[in-house]
């Protein structure tokens, strides 16, 4: 039995859930924490914490909260420990959490994307840079696009502008609530969205066969989170 718990909805559905109990939670901190706190949920009997996206977690701010979370594990516990990044800042995270740790690294795939043509644009400023969007956009090989931007603000403004240009388009950031954030990826999946203006803390993980194109719109502040977004096209061997 498998339980989720994030935040963006309600607590009832949770807590009743919780109470015929699960072999496994799959969680947000910030959740997991509020339900600590409530004491809708126990882990006294837990022997396995996993921490997924490591790095992104120390990104969004959330190191202090999972080591809350981990204060209140038994002690006799495997932790294990995944990160796309391996920096000085994740490796003292790591050693806060770990005890002796088992090191395992897989060889990086940042190279291998052949069926993905790459392009870069040069642009005069913001319009020239809007205009050359939706230009892009407008052409008959683009099936479904997501347009990367560095800020949620960009891409709430971005996605409306396409909208007024007839373009079917749904934003997607991290203030957007999980009901609505799970709306929008059942319309892409569907096709009834054609460009998903995102940012890179809600694109991880879109796993859409026909995604034709990619725009950075903005670029990520890192070289990983590039081959991520540009990740998100060339799939099943398109």
């Amino acid at each position: 039995k498998v339980l989720t718990l994030c935040g963006g909805v309600s607590f009832g559905p949770q807590i009743g859930s919780l109470e015929h109990g699960a072999h496994i939670i799959v969680g947000t901190p910030g959740r997991i924490q509020q339900h600590l706190r409530k004491g809708s949920l126990v882990l006294d009997g837990l022997n396995t914490l996993v921490l997924d996206e490591a790095d992104r977690m120390l990104d969004m701010g959330f190191s202090e909260d999972v080591m809350e979370i981990a204060s209140q594990l038994p002690k006799a516990r495997q932790t294990a420990f995944f990160t796309a990044t391996m920096t000085r800042r994740v490796l003292d995270f790591a050693d806060e959490l770990l005890t002796e740790p088992a090191k395992i690294e897989i060889a990086a795939q940042t190279a291998k994307h052949e069926n993905i043509e790459q392009q870069a644009i040069f642009v005069d400023d913001i319009d020239h840079k809007r205009r050359l969007v939706r230009h892009i956009l407008s052409q008959p090989d683009v099936k479904q696009a997501i347009v990367f931007v560095a800020t949620k603000r960009d891409c709430d403004t971005l996605a409306d502008e396409l909208i007024v240009d007839g373009i079917r388009a749904d934003a997607l950031h991290g203030d957007m609530q999980q009901r609505d954030r799970t709306r929008t990826l059942t319309r892409l999946r569907s096709g009834q969205t054609e460009v998903l203006v995102a940012t890179d803390v809600a694109a991880r993980g879109i796993d859409v066969a026909g995604i034709s194109h990619v725009i950075n719109f903005d670029l990520p502040r890192f070289a990983e989170d590039y081959v991520h977004r540009i990740g998100r096209t060339g799939r099943a061997g398109a």
